[in-house]
């Protein structure tokens, strides 16, 4: 398995990692999301795996950071695009939104390519893209997929009553999104991961 940036490549430069046979012979690269076609693909992947609405596909289009927020996982012996996932913006009153907190969502792979390590791989290509000094938040069921694919990504789980003593109590309060979690989900996990990255990193979703 390979994992490369095989567009843009003066802004991302390029990072290879090789796997043994034990990934059956899939082999993944993961490329910054292009407008076309990726992130049509990116639409259909939250459709058919993450059960999107025409709404949720409106705000996915234009409320969010844009393609370059995204990477995506291609099957290098067909083509297809088999995952993708978002590093994004965490509002702060629906008109702000933190610099040093940024939150990966988005996190699809299509079932009949999990359980080989795409996600993980993903959500650390996108760690790459944070700060040493910053932070990148999740949340998931609990015993879900997810639940444990963040774990396995060296992520920390905490609860929403743990998560308000992370932040500044005037800044929690204006923190909708983290709220919006914590009340209306009870079975959400809250996860949190320093950035991997260098003080260089550079992050297109800032």
């Amino acid at each position: 398995m390979y994992i490369t940036h095989s567009r843009q490549k003066k802004e991302y430069g390029t990072a290879e990692l090789a796997y043994s046979s034990g990934f059956l012979g899939v082999q993944q690269k993961v490329n910054p999301g292009d407008f076309s076609p990726d992130m049509m693909k990116v639409f259909e992947l939250a459709r058919e795996v993450g059960g999107y609405g025409d709404q949720e596909i409106f705000q996915m289009q234009y409320l969010g950071q844009g393609f370059r927020s995204y990477v995506v996982a291609e099957d290098t012996r067909s083509g297809e695009i088999v995952g993708c996932a978002q590093l994004t913006r965490i509002q702060v009153g629906g008109y702000l939104y933190l610099t040093d907190d940024l939150q990966i969502q988005h996190v699809f792979v299509k079932p009949e390519f999990r359980r080989l390590g795409i996600a993980n791989h993903m959500v650390h290509e996108l760690l790459g893209r944070v700060k040493p000094n910053q932070r990148a938040w999740a949340w998931a069921d609990r015993e879900s997929d997810a639940f444990y694919a963040l774990f396995a990504s060296g992520f920390v789980g905490i609860t929403y009553q743990e998560c308000g003593r992370v932040f500044p109590f005037i800044l929690w309060l204006l923190l909708w999104p983290f709220h919006r979690v914590g009340l209306t989900k009870p079975q959400n996990v809250f996860f949190a991961a320093e950035g991997r990255g260098d003080m260089g990193a550079y992050n297109p979703a800032g």
